[in-house]
């Protein structure tokens, strides 16, 4: 559906939704079944939801179940540890003996105190 220009894509998903080869080899785990579903209703670029409904054409799979893909590749890049490269590990070796120098030194009874004013706080439940 398009209106002033902008393409408009509904995102919806049903109980007989899934994700299809290759994408269900990466992430097959957002077909199960007992995952709660959602609806969401995006306004995009024309130019963009072109390119995304190649994308998907390209994957062999919906224009949904491509999106449900991408968004949940991205979601979950932030908690994906990377390696570093071995030259930023020495990097970061060689910088830290300057960053423990440039910290200053404080007493065992100045850490006392600054831990007992600390602020306590229950963990969230």
């Amino acid at each position: 559906m398009k209106s002033n220009g902008k393409a408009h894509v509904r995102v919806t998903c049903d109980d007989t939704c899934g994700i299809y080869p290759p994408i269900s080899r990466i992430v097959g785990f957002l077909a199960l079944p007992e995952l709660p579903i959602s609806r969401l209703t995006l306004r995009l670029p024309v130019t963009l939801h072109r390119q995304l409904e190649k994308l998907a054409k390209r994957e062999q799979t919906s224009l949904n179940q491509y999106l449900v893909y991408v968004l949940a590749r991205q979601a979950t890049e932030a908690y994906t540890v990377h390696e570093l490269p071995e030259e930023a590990v020495t990097q970061q070796r060689t910088a830290f003996p300057t960053l423990l120098q440039n910290l200053g030194h404080a007493s065992f009874d100045q850490i006392e105190k600054v831990m007992g004013q600390r602020e306590e706080i229950s963990p969230e439940r």
